[in-house]
């Protein structure tokens, strides 16, 4: 596993010998020799046309899948995604084992929590690796257009939306309307783990990109959001807790049409460049990664209190805390590969009473349409005005129903 070093560009769209690209499958037999390479338990046969959201795959002389240019995602309205679609009936008894260990903890079972026991990534074959984006469609134009009627559906949300700190905030205390997210979102994932897991990215067959269009800047970020799904421990809780939990998975690239000289927040910039370095750090000698943050954002209030329902008690604490910025650390990891830079932000090590709140609200999210925006916090004159990192919108996802993360 490679933590916290420095990315390189990446190799004509292609991660230690493996494509970048999304695949999809010609036909039934093309489909049934990928799948049960990825999956050893497939079923031998699966039926004809059958999609693995993304690009084509030709097949050599010898039968060996070889992935084309994406051709585009599969965005018919209602229909489930085409690697979320095969992937999932294929991992079905997967699927089982993990609602059971979820279902445990919905009604109250309390996780001992197993100290150092995350799951390291291990190195996994191309095979073995899923698609970015799998679990959750993306929202392109010919899908419904009614946004109440959209549900395990990603995408980009608009960075300007967000108030964040200007240039004379530290006197001021004013906040202004942030630029355009640096990054933009290509995809997202949802997925249950039956512990934590870092270091997603190397699981994964990420969005195919060119060289950083910035030096300084990676092509891609990954920001895993790591959440526990069992009930917390108020007294004689492990020091690093683990157990059943969601990753949900965004997927930024930087635009290849990035011009940094005309970047009209230079210093924004040259904060993010500081964010990005291994050796990053601000004049206390404090890591500049420290500086993370995240602004979780609920679009559809009026709905989520009607639907969910939440009480009197609770509406006023969702009011009061909807798009507040929460610092990150300690509570964060990174590591980089060859065209990305990861960030791993665990819940799991949240206070008690923070995360006792929050798994209240998240055995209600299926009706959620949520937003979170990732913004360095800047604390000076040379660092403000801020600008948001990168943003993302989940439409309407039961975590509880999550496409299993493979070992």
């Amino acid at each position: 596993m490679q933590s916290d070093h420095e990315y390189q560009s990446c190799d004509e769209g292609t991660e230690d010998g493996m494509p970048t690209s999304p695949l999809r499958c010609k036909s039934s037999t093309s489909a049934t020799a990928y799948l049960q390479l990825v999956v050893p338990d497939a079923p031998s046969t699966i039926p004809e046309g059958a999609s693995i959201d993304g690009a084509s795959v030709d097949y050599d002389q010898h039968g060996n899948p070889s992935p084309a240019s994406t051709s585009g995602r599969s965005a018919t309205p209602g229909a489930e995604p085409g690697c979320l679609g095969v992937l999932d009936s294929l991992l079905h008894s997967d699927r089982h084992a993990h609602a059971r260990a979820h279902a445990h903890a919905r009604h109250g079972a309390s996780a001992s929590g197993r100290a150092g026991a995350r799951d390291p990534a291990p190195a996994l074959s191309s095979v073995q690796r899923l698609i970015a984006g799998c679990s959750l469609r993306a929202r392109d134009s010919d899908m419904a257009a009614s946004a109440l009627e959209l549900r395990r559906v990603f995408d980009g949300a608009d960075g300007r939306h967000y108030r964040l700190r200007s240039t004379d905030y530290m006197k001021s205390r004013e906040k202004i309307p942030s630029g355009e997210s640096v990054y933009r979102l290509l995809a997202a994932d949802v997925f249950s783990t039956a512990s934590k897991r870092d270091h997603v990215a190397s699981r994964m067959t990420l969005p195919a990109v060119g060289p950083s269009a910035c030096e300084g800047l990676p092509p891609l970020l990954v920001i895993n959001i790591q959440l526990p799904t069992y009930k917390p421990v108020m007294f004689g809780a492990p020091k690093s807790p683990d157990g059943p939990g969601v990753s949900i998975v965004y997927y930024f690239g930087l635009p290849d049409d990035f011009n940094a000289a005309a970047f009209p927040n230079q210093k924004a910039l040259a904060l993010l460049k500081r964010f990005f370095s291994s050796g990053g750090r601000e004049a206390d000698g404090a890591p500049t990664r420290d500086r993370l943050k995240m602004i979780p954002r609920v679009v559809n209030v009026a709905e989520w209190a009607e639907q969910g329902p939440l009480s009197f008690v609770e509406q006023s604490l969702l009011k009061n805390g909807n798009e507040k910025p929460v610092m990150t650390q300690p509570q964060h990891r990174f590591y980089a590969g060859p065209n990305y830079f990861e960030a791993d932000l665990d819940i799991h090590e949240y206070t008690y009473v923070a995360r006792n709140a929050f798994l209240g609200f998240m055995q209600r999210l299926s009706s959620v349409v949520f937003e979170v925006a990732f913004v360095v916090q800047g604390n000076g004159v040379d660092e403000l005005p801020e600008q948001v990192l990168g943003a993302g919108r989940i439409y309407r996802t039961d975590f509880y129903d999550a496409m299993p993360l493979p070992p």
